[in-house]
């Protein structure tokens, strides 16, 4: 006979846990990790990007599940993306419910932003999680044993009216910039943005506008503005640019990084394996505004003659250098000349 089961205790916490104001911060800045922001799909590297027509990995179909027919449930992106979002939720649910104990040693500015902090990345969990699943379950709480057996779902439309005042608090609270411009933290405009995504996915055009418009209204220290340079806004120096919203710069002495093999070329060191597509490269206007089925000024021979800038920045034009080579994937083209190495050297671009 089954042993009968005692009454199911709560997940347990360390006690000694949120006790002073840099345990709070310490559980705070766990959430910054790009486990929580990066939809990326488990050991592939791949992020949401692959599940469109804007680029393909040469690992096969097999890796994209979306353009394969084979999404499903069980598939490692859809497991992964929603066991990370209800992660974070049930940390910032503990959080929430722990805090408190810190209250005595924090001062109250300090505990009202790291709580808006929360809420907002908590919020940021849920936008993904109803736009990609519908209707899911909203845990605002640490759950038993015994009340996860139970768990229901809240309507999507239940969900994203919660979002609305959960994203408010945090604009409320959060600060439009910090001391150092060097730190990425969530702000005002990070929360103003994104209530106007979620909102825009959702369909609510009104609410969006406004969210938007409020972020294009923020003036002083933490405005945003476009930066000088499109390509250098992807490098190091563009890291730090106004224009970002929110980012999670990559950094060694936090452990933040991205291994970028995948997408350098061969004759680079990578393995050529990202590939814009011919979708893409299409979608760049030219330089008169309008699209390549409709400007004169389009030559199919020379793609990316009097094109938008931003296409030469985002996807290396043929017979041009590039990290030291001279790009010419062509399979005649054996060898190309290396300005690294003042030599001709083996294509190694030209092979599929």
């Amino acid at each position: 006979m089954q042993k009968a089961r005692s009454k199911s205790p709560k997940f347990a916490f360390n006690k000694q846990l949120y006790s002073n104001q840099v345990e709070l911060e310490l559980a705070v800045n766990d959430l910054y990790r790009l486990d929580f922001w990066a939809p990326i799909k488990e050991n592939t590297g791949a992020w949401e990007e692959f599940f469109s027509d804007n680029c393909y990995y040469r690992g096969g179909s097999g890796s994209n599940p979306v353009i394969a027919g084979t999404q499903s449930s069980s598939d490692a992106f859809s497991l992964t993306f929603w066991t990370n979002a209800y992660k974070a939720i049930a940390r910032v649910n503990a959080f929430l419910e722990n805090k408190d104990r810190a209250a005595a040693s924090t001062p109250a500015t300090v505990m009202t932003t790291l709580e808006a902090e929360m809420r907002l990345i908590r919020a940021y969990q849920y936008s993904k999680l109803i736009t990609h699943y519908g209707d899911v379950p909203l845990n605002l709480k640490t759950l038993t044993l015994e009340e996860s057996y139970n768990v229901k779902k809240s309507s999507k439309a239940d969900i994203y009216n919660f979002l609305k005042a959960e994203f408010d608090f945090a604009a409320q609270n959060l600060p439009q910039n910090y001391a150092s411009s060097s730190i990425k933290r969530l702000t005002k405009g990070a929360a103003l943005a994104l209530k106007a995504r979620t909102a825009l996915y959702m369909g609510d055009w009104e609410t969006a506008r406004e969210a938007a418009l409020a972020v294009m209204n923020l003036t002083g220290a933490g405005a945003y503005s476009l930066n000088n340079s499109y390509s250098a806004l992807f490098q190091r120096a563009g890291e730090l640019s106004p224009e970002i919203i929110l980012g999670i710069p990559r950094d060694q002495a936090q452990k933040v990084s991205a291994t970028p093999d995948d997408i350098l070329s061969r004759n680079a060191g990578g393995f050529g394996a990202t590939m814009p597509t011919r979708e893409l490269v299409d979608a760049y206007e030219c330089t008169d505004g309008k699209p390549i089925n409709e400007s004169p000024l389009y030559n199919p021979l020379n793609p990316f003659a009097n094109r938008d800038p931003r296409l030469a920045a985002t996807v290396v034009p043929f017979n041009t250098y590039w990290l030291g080579y001279n790009y010419n994937p062509h399979p005649d083209s054996l060898q190309v000349w290396s300005s690294k190495l003042a030599r001709k050297a083996t294509n190694n671009d030209s092979r599929e």
